[in-house]
């Protein structure tokens, strides 16, 4: 008796071949795009928040306010600020100075002794050891908190390693090349690879003793407090039971001490602002070492355009619905006359509206994966449709 029903089924769908594939392709695409715009926020949400103490760090961004009222934002902080941020705030747990190289040029002996090999690898920066006691990095070789502690060391992590090296158990202890200058640099760590979802894509950390031993006069001049270069940021944990509003009152006083004195006769003012991890990635003002990200009213304005597709998509089936049911009527009147019941009749309706809502759910969900891999290269995001 089933079978005869789902034959049954199958057949009144088939007849109306035209109208079924019309109406499960119209509900699919909306569902398709529904569900690309999902991932897509779905991802944007994600940024880095696999860090433990993610509520707890902070990054120290600035301002230059101007006598006109404009005020630039930049998400950098001048090379003095760190030590100074360690000394006159003690609610700082840690802090960490990065110093964004980007793309740099690696020389690796060749072991048997023919010609160097040469890499090219994006993703190289200066950083305390802190780093790693903020953020949850892990390493699967070395000590994050000794391994770059003293100048010309530098961590890599398991891609790198294996591109270098064939092995990533073979990195550790090797020495490499950096720059025009030849720099040597020891591996003393290899770092898992970083997930996909953080505004902070480290491949290679250079020690920043090494930035400290070049820099050393420019991290004490009061003079480079308006340096804001967008390479260095400056990141903080913030102590258990401690509260940014106590950072943030004495903030200009920090700022009054080290930034206004310099600028009595310019034009523009600087400042320092504390910004929370959690907010780095959706504050549109500030730059950041990661991609351009969205906002939260981007994100908002994305999910009701979901919602919208979804609603357009379900009025159209709906509608396309109706009129078909309108040409059933003599289909009707036979299986009335046949005895058919009008539980029946909307049994046999609710079913057919239910296969082909079935049908453009799972015809939606192959379009969306297959129109991932295009979404991912147009917007340059990792976007995955994994749970």
């Amino acid at each position: 008796m089933l079978n005869r029903n789902i034959k049954i089924l199958f057949r009144g769908l088939w007849r109306k071949r035209s109208f079924s594939a019309l109406n499960i392709t119209g509900l699919a695409i909306g569902i398709a795009a529904a569900l690309l715009i999902f991932l897509l926020i779905r991802y944007e949400l994600s940024i880095d928040k696999f860090h433990k103490n993610r509520d707890r760090i902070y990054r120290v961004v600035s301002t230059e306010s101007f006598r006109n009222e404009l005020v630039d934002y930049d998400g950098c902080a001048p090379l003095p600020l760190a030590d100074a941020l360690r000394r006159e705030f003690p609610q700082a747990e840690k802090v960490a100075s990065t110093w964004k190289i980007g793309n740099a040029d690696f020389a690796i002996a060749n072991p048997a002794g023919g010609e160097e090999k040469n890499f090219r690898t994006p993703g190289v920066y200066f950083a305390d050891p802190s780093l790693f006691s903020i953020f949850d990095f892990p390493w699967i070789a070395g000590n994050p908190q000794t391994a770059l502690t003293e100048t010309h060391q530098m961590a890599i992590t398991r891609t790198v390693a294996a591109t270098w090296f064939g092995r990533w158990q073979d990195a550790p202890g090797k020495t490499v090349r950096l720059g025009s200058d030849s720099s040597p640099y020891r591996i003393t760590g290899v770092m898992e690879d970083l997930p996909a979802n953080t505004d902070i894509p480290l491949n290679v950390v250079l020690s920043f003793a090494t930035l400290r031993a070049i820099q050393g006069k420019a991290m004490s001049d009061p003079l480079n407090w308006d340096n804001f270069n967008y390479g260095s940021q400056c990141f903080f944990l913030l102590g258990k039971g401690q509260s940014i509003s106590s950072m943030n009152a004495l903030l200009p006083d920090f700022v009054h001490a080290h930034y206004t004195p310099l600028f009595a006769n310019s034009d523009t003012r600087d400042s320092s602002y504390f910004q929370p991890l959690r907010e780095m990635h959706f504050d549109k003002k500030f730059s950041r070492y990661g991609n351009d990200g969205w906002s939260y009213t981007d994100l908002w304005s994305m999910g009701l355009i979901a919602l919208f597709l979804l609603v357009v998509a379900g009025i159209n089936f709906i509608n396309l619905s109706t009129a078909q049911s309108l040409g059933s009527a003599k289909e009707i009147g036979v299986r009335k006359v046949l005895g058919g019941s009008r539980a029946q009749l909307f049994a046999r309706f609710l079913a057919e509206t239910a296969v082909m809502v079935f049908l453009a759910m799972l015809l939606g969900f192959i379009l969306a994966r297959l129109s991932l891999p295009a979404l991912k290269q147009l917007l340059q995001r990792p976007l995955s449709a994994e749970l």
